[in-house]
């Protein structure tokens, strides 16, 4: 059983990967911690308690953290996640409520009374994971792995030209994630791009009528509809008979959508499914065009060892089947 814990700002991509993992028979959720991002992190944190409550999982704590990065001031996504993260669908108010202790105190609480044996699943701009290194500095013996979602080494970004959203948002959170000595699955744009949730997935989903699966339909509605209007605008531009053209936006097709958090989820459930190289990622924090990159150093120019598993390939097809399946047989 792989033990791990969510550090999200959910986020209709997020609420997809974490009932994946609730899914999962062989992965056990010990807490969600919350933090800034897509949306505010007081409405993340409620759209986890109401995420928990639908999935009947209540027992799982939920700790809120930072409301804004490190050095930088809050930038979020609610373009493609609406205005309170879930597609403004009116979700009920929960009744569950949030756990004492901060997100960052937390972490490192965990991990401390399980060393070696908790892993961290990051879905969100690393300000929480951050803080809770500069907390507690033996963290990089007691962590298993970061698998984190984010990054892009051999493909642009998602939110500017060279990087992605989780990234960008706080820079100097993820250096100091990077330059932690934890080990680091990053799960980046290069395998993103390549794991698409289409109508037909949607529509497997859909006729399972469970309460899981149609509060997802639910949230992703917004998602599909923003995505079905971008692509009548972009799509002419940019698209590529017979191929998937990599140039159209990471969460933008013409047949679905692309929920980034999964194959981040989905790596945790499914690692065989991937294939990825060891190597020294520095993040770049100080450029005006740039901030936000990961430089991944394949040819170790600078000659420092590998801080970071970076995925490059996975098989598509069989990850989203995967998630298809377990999603409607979630109970």
């Amino acid at each position: 059983m792989k033990r791990v814990i969510i550090d999200t700002d959910p986020g209709d991509d997020d609420a997809a990967a974490i009932l994946w993992c609730l899914a999962s028979d062989n992965i056990q959720v010990e807490a969600l911690t919350i933090t800034h991002g897509n949306v505010e992190v007081d409405k993340c944190a409620q759209n986890a308690l109401v995420l928990l409550e639908i999935a009947g999982r209540q027992d799982i704590p939920v700790y809120k953290g930072v409301d804004k990065p490190l050095l930088r001031p809050a930038w979020h996504a609610k373009w493609i996640h609406g205005e309170d993260g879930f597609g403004d669908v009116d979700l009920p108010v929960p009744t569950s409520k949030l756990a004492g202790n901060r997100a960052a105190e937390e972490i490192v609480r965990r991990v401390q009374e399980a060393p070696g044996e908790i892993s961290l699943l990051a879905l969100a701009p690393l300000t929480n994971v951050a803080l809770a290194i500069g907390m507690e500095p033996r963290l990089s013996e007691w962590v298993k792995e970061i698998i984190l979602m984010g990054g892009a080494v051999r493909t642009g970004g998602n939110v500017t030209p060279v990087a992605t959203f989780n990234i960008a948002v706080d820079p100097e959170a993820a250096h100091m994630v990077y330059h932690s000595g934890i080990p680091i699955v990053q799960v980046g744009l290069d395998v993103c791009n390549h794991v698409e949730e289409t109508d037909h997935h949607l529509a497997e989903v859909e006729k399972t009528h469970s309460p899981v699966t149609d509060f997802l339909i639910k949230i992703l509605q917004f998602r599909r509809d923003r995505a079905a209007r971008l692509m009548d605008e972009l799509g002419s531009q940019f698209q590529i008979p017979g191929m998937a053209n990599p140039d159209v936006p990471a969460h933008i097709t013409g047949q679905g959508v692309r929920l980034n958090d999964l194959p981040t989820a989905g790596y945790l459930v499914a690692p065989e499914l991937f294939r990825g190289e060891k190597v020294f990622v520095e993040i770049e924090t100080k450029g005006e065009f740039t901030a936000g990159v990961t430089v991944a150093d394949f040819r170790s120019q600078y000659e420092k060892p590998p801080n970071a598993t970076v995925l490059l390939k996975v098989d598509g097809p069989k990850l989203v089947e995967r998630w298809v399946q377990d999603i409607i047989n979630y109970q």
